[in-house]
């Protein structure tokens, strides 16, 4: 097994894969002082069914916003920051 997650990256996780399935658009802020740092669409129309989850496309959507929030929140954790 791999190094364990640091702590919060698992509440990221579910907020992402919910925000991917539930918005039209995920827009994404910095912590201080709340500017919004990214606007990410979402492709998908108004139907959706669990099904989707399973989809290329929703993973490759929900791992773009992963990414781009795990960056966001390590680069203020860090020192200096």
């Amino acid at each position: 097994r791999g190094a364990p997650h640091p702590p919060g990256r698992a509440a990221r996780l579910l907020v992402v894969e919910e925000a991917t399935f539930l918005s039209v658009r995920v827009l994404v802020m910095e912590a201080g002082p709340g500017r919004i740092t990214d606007d990410v669409e979402v492709p998908f129309g108004p139907e959706r069914d669990g099904e989707l989850k399973l989809t290329p496309e929703f993973l490759e959507v929900r791992a773009c916003l992963q990414q781009t929030l795990w960056n966001r929140t390590d680069a203020t954790a860090a020192p200096g920051h």
